[in-house]
């Protein structure tokens, strides 16, 4: 079996027969559209690849997605930067699941990133299906939980200094200071304006009402967030929260703009902060998409990736 980059044909093909799985409030023809224009995304652009896994005639069995992402190891004193591929939209038709094809694709591909990058630091998913089919090729599950709060009225700008609109977010995450130690995977500007472009997309496609806001600034803290309009939550995709009245004040800000824009939740993966995590009413449930990684560098530890934020979700 081999590899091979798919065309933009290819790919539209692709699209449609994932419609049945992913095309949830669209019709097919409008889930083509929105992975195109998802695809057009300069981020997109920068370090996408669509891979299709074949035998040797035409048939394409599997197909999956990659992108480029930068990632450091900080550890003993010791600092190594490198790329790290976030793979993606790993599919298979139903009428060929049940014959390993999944896994074979993804044995193919780490082979295939190892000789594109020979100095990659590691490959990373999130898996829908549980942990098991992607276990077997090396990946080891990390935390999975979801902390939720509900939308509520109020003014958002009530406990802030700042609320932030989309153009705003890439000056303000300059501010925000990544961890000192571990494994280190940080969005990119381009990237969280990734998460936005599928709101812009999903908001025209279902005509729903888009936040007002896409972050606040609260002290020395900010969070970034995005709607999903398909559930209904507004997510947040990175949370930069240095004390406890801080995170709480940004989180509240976030439900307020969560209910002015008709969602039912916020929705934060939670991660290591320096005190517990904030809001007596929140609820923590155990998460369908599952962080995965596989380290392709001796200094990758896959316990050494704690901070997980939603911003690097693919």
């Amino acid at each position: 079996m081999k590899l091979s980059i798919a065309t933009a044909a290819e790919k539209r093909e692709r699209d449609l027969l994932a419609y049945e799985d992913w095309g949830q409030k669209l019709t097919p023809e409008q889930f083509v559209g929105a992975e195109e224009k998802q695809r057009e995304h300069a981020w997109s652009k920068s370090g996408m690849t669509t891979w299709l896994l074949r035998e040797e005639g035409p048939e394409v069995l599997a197909s999956c997605e990659t992108y480029r992402m930068n990632a450091v190891v900080r550890a003993n004193g010791r600092t190594t930067r490198g790329i790290v591929f976030g793979v993606a939209s790993v599919f298979v038709e139903s009428r060929l699941r049940g014959r390993g094809l999944a896994t074979r694709l993804m044995s193919a591909l780490e082979r295939t990133l190892v000789e594109q990058e020979p100095g990659a630091l590691a490959s990373v998913l999130f898996s829908d299906v549980g942990p098991d089919l992607y276990s077997r090729v090396g990946y080891v599950p990390r935390l999975a939980v979801d902390v939720l709060f509900d939308a509520h009225p109020g003014s958002p700008e009530a406990e802030v200094d700042r609320l932030l609109s989309e153009k705003e977010v890439a000056a303000e995450l300059e501010s925000c200071r990544p961890p000192d130690e571990g494994f280190i995977i940080w969005p990119s500007a381009a990237q969280l304006d990734w998460h936005i472009e599928r709101e812009r997309i999903y908001a025209g496609l279902l005509g729903h009402q888009r936040p007002e806001f896409h972050g606040a600034v609260a002290g020395s803290s900010r969070a970034f967030w995005a709607a999903d309009l398909k559930s209904d939550q507004l997510l947040v995709l990175l949370l930069d929260a240095r004390t406890p009245d801080e995170a709480e004040a940004l989180l509240r800000c976030a439900g307020r703009v969560a209910h002015r824009a008709g969602l039912q939740e916020v929705v934060v993966w939670e991660s290591p902060l320096p005190f517990s995590w904030p809001g007596s009413q929140a609820r923590r449930v155990e998460r369908e998409s599952v962080p995965m990684i596989r380290p392709l560098n001796a200094n990758v530890h896959p316990d050494s990736w704690t901070l997980i934020p939603r911003g690097i979700w693919v």
